[in-house]
């Protein structure tokens, strides 16, 4: 239900923000994903300054889909997708309650919708470093949370 809201959040912003000048690194990753990827091959361009998946994923949504407008909607599609990200690892941490709460702001922080709706790679890595980092290691996660609170709690009781 949060991940719908978060997507609806999110197309609304596509619609309804006042237009804006693309800023600070947005021309740049246009740019290239649109000029620098041709031919669209890995091994027969030189990007190396800037981290390579975003232009590809530039290059390939809007060639897919015949529009760099298409790449802003597909990305508020992924970006709401940390919504679910965010509620798992907030109920592992620390229970279910605060996994909702946690993904109720997701939802609707103002810096997580704007990031999906313009072309900034953040949320491309933010997705997808959940799924690497996170969902291999849940049961970790939980035993150092865990640990971490046990410390802190034990710690707050001996100085009273």
């Amino acid at each position: 239900m949060l991940t719908a809201l978060a997507f609806l959040v999110r197309a609304a912003f596509l619609l309804f923000a006042p237009a804006c000048h693309h800023a600070g690194d947005e021309p740049s990753w246009i740019a290239l994903g649109t000029q620098e990827l041709v031919p669209l091959s890995p091994l027969r361009n030189d990007l190396i300054f800037y981290p390579p998946l975003y232009p590809y994923f530039i290059a390939l949504v809007s060639r897919a889909l015949g529009s760099l407008e298409a790449v802003l909607w597909v990305q508020a599609a992924l970006g709401a997708l940390l919504v679910p990200a965010v509620a798992r690892v907030g109920a592992i941490a620390f229970g279910r309650r605060v996994g909702l709460v946690a993904a109720g702001f997701a939802t609707l922080y103002p810096d997580l919708v704007w990031f999906a709706t313009r072309f900034w790679s953040e949320t491309l890595f933010v997705v997808q470093g959940r799924e690497a980092a996170v969902h291999p290691h849940e049961r970790l996660l939980q035993q150092v949370v865990r640990r971490v609170f046990v410390a802190h709690a034990t710690a707050e009781e001996g100085e009273e």
